[in-house]
């Protein structure tokens, strides 16, 4: 018999560490195969003998693994896992994880490690030239600079202690990537010695809130201020966030730029000030920056002289961002939610008759200022009805038509990502979200991981074309068709390298690259994406006229409905 014969075995190492995963809430395994595929039988075995195990999503590509693994998480907030292929998996996922790191998502991330032993002495050692080929000296090096943590497992006995930690600070807050390699031979291992713990033991702390004075003057300088503002960034991370800010902003009329990562509170308010705020910066007296990491860029923006500045967040120092530099007069850390209720109550029981007189009249001023700015917006879009190349604004108003309280919108449409949030709806929580890092194809696979989190949700992916194609659209198509996972692509198609074309205009000008026309940036024709669609099995469609939005998304959607992806190539102008 083969040593690989599947007689009755006892349990492995392997059905020890899937044990851990069905405890922390995995129900997604996003797989890119490898060495560590004695998790893939473990499973298998569990399947088999129909207890609870994680569904394997295999995937073709790490990109899309580890981007879906990420849209997970924001959706469900629970901590997913993927299982690569040792250093080589690892250096595939490099540009998600970098965005997973950015966009705080706690993802625990597994590869192999290249066996140890040489002799065959144990199982699961070096049987293929190969093995020699992928041994490293450091092989947590690959990914150290983009984890909060990492730990190469090499014996039995403390996986559950290690596996448990793992899930424990990837879900606390900032949460973010973790890793772990796993040996082969280790999980070949009887399991007899691995004893499981208590998830609920081991859960991660409840963040805390700013103390009671920093919160009350923060309150007597919202109270005292003329003109404040807020810039929100990932507050709506959570319902609780999304929920405190909305009520926030109305109670102290506040008006609130949003970031375009997350729906941080209701764009129906009329303090919603949407992603570019006009005037309110650059005018305001009191800046609230509410978990943002970039709040505004100074070569373009300043703040008024004498403005204060508060900043209130569960990162305020931002270490992994080795140069942040933004100027803060107070700045509190902790969970933003439960601040911003506090100072609505504070703001509320502290401001004088005449305060609140003041208040109520910037209230009435900022709702009307808004609203024409939306009306101002709406009319932009249908001044453009007509125009070819289809404009951004009016193509994003028309997706937005179709967007409802149960749709999930995942926005990878870069250089048009501004003009996207002007249009879109964020009525309910965790209805909307960009990438926050700048790796490029992150939004097919994230909506994938999106759709498995929520799958009673229409989920609508807004792509670059640049972006779709460095997404793998072959192997993310194929793995959302494989999974069940129908996801409606609407790709903002201006076949070129847009922003890098907005950074050398910004440098040289009208210089050489600009009077040869900027073709090294120039992506047309750029490749058929219907065709790739359809090889996959989705629905396809290009459209190049405006009159032929609205039939398009009706019919990307009906295939959506049946089970199908869809992905319309829309040909936008370029901005």
């Amino acid at each position: 018999m083969s040593s690989g014969a599947t007689a009755e075995r006892a349990p492995e190492t392997a059905d020890a560490l899937v044990g851990v995963l069905v405890a922390n809430g995995v129900d997604s395994l996003f797989v890119m195969p490898g060495d560590a595929f004695p998790v893939l039988e473990a499973i298998a075995r569990r399947e088999a003998a129909g207890a609870a195990c994680p569904r394997v999503v295999t995937c073709l590509h790490e990109v899309v693994a580890l981007a879906a693994a990420h849209g997970h998480f924001m959706v469900s907030g629970r901590p997913q896992a993927c299982l690569f292929h040792v250093d080589v998996g690892l250096q595939m996922a490099g540009g998600m994880l970098h965005n997973a790191q950015r966009g705080r998502a706690g993802v625990v991330i597994f590869s192999g490690r290249t066996p140890m032993t040489v002799d065959g002495s144990l199982r699961g050692g070096r049987v293929v030239d190969v093995h020699w080929m992928q041994d490293r000296l450091d092989l947590a090096g690959v990914v150290r600079g983009y984890v909060k943590w990492s730990y190469d497992l090499s014996r039995a006995e403390i996986l559950p202690h290690v596996v448990q930690r793992a899930f424990q600070v990837a879900a606390s807050d900032p949460a973010g990537p973790v890793y772990v390699s796993l040996l082969r031979e280790l999980l070949l291992e009887p399991a007899a010695a691995v004893e499981p713990l208590a998830p609920e033991r081991y859960r991660p702390p409840a963040p805390g809130v700013p103390a009671s004075e920093s919160l009350e003057r923060v309150a007597d300088l919202i109270v005292a201020a003329e003109r404040p503002v807020a810039l929100a960034g990932y507050v709506g991370r959570s319902a609780a966030g999304f929920h405190a800010l909305t009520a926030f902003a109305d109670a102290a009329a506040v008006p609130v730029i949003v970031r375009p990562d997350r729906a941080n509170m209701s764009s129906d308010s009329p303090m919603y000030a949407g992603p570019d705020g006009g005037s309110l910066l650059a005018d305001a007296d009191l800046v609230l920056l509410l978990d943002v990491d970039v709040p505004y860029v100074p070569a373009f923006q300043r703040l008024r002289p004498g403005a204060t500045v508060v900043q209130i967040d569960i990162d305020p120092l931002k270490p992994e961002i080795p140069l942040w530099g933004f100027p803060v007069d107070v700045a509190l850390a902790g969970n933003t939610a439960a601040a911003l209720r506090l100072l609505r109550e504070l703001v509320e029981e502290r401001r004088t008759p005449r305060q609140e007189d003041r208040l109520r009249r910037r209230h009435a001023e900022l709702a009307l200022s808004n609203g024409r700015q939306r009306d101002e917006w709406r009319a932009a879009a249908a001044a453009a009805a007509t125009e070819t190349p289809i404009a951004v604004e009016y193509l994003s108003s028309r997706v937005a038509d179709i967007v409802d309280d149960e749709t999930i919108v995942v926005d990878d449409s870069t250089t048009a990502r501004a003009v996207v949030a002007r249009y879109l709806p964020t009525r309910v929580p965790g209805s909307y979200f960009g990438p926050s890092g700048s790796s490029m194809g992150w939004g097919s696979g994230a909506a994938i991981g999106a759709k498995l989190a929520a799958p009673e949700k229409t989920v609508i992916n807004l792509n670059a074309e640049g972006n779709f194609v460095s997404g793998v659209p072959e192997a993310a198509l194929w793995s959302a068709r494989r999974a069940g996972a129908p996801v409606l692509t609407v790709v903002y198609d201006n076949a070129q390298y847009a922003a890098i074309r907005y950074g050398m205009l910004h440098e040289y000008g009208e210089g050489a690259a600009a009077q040869a026309g900027f073709r090294d940036l120039d992506l047309s024709p750029t490749p058929d994406l219907v065709r790739i669609a359809e090889a996959c099995g989705a629905y396809g469609e290009r459209v190049t006229e405006p009159a032929e939005i609205g039939p398009a998304l009706r019919r990307a959607l009906d295939a959506v409905a049946g089970g199908d992806s869809a992905v319309l190539d829309v040909v936008v102008a370029a901005p």
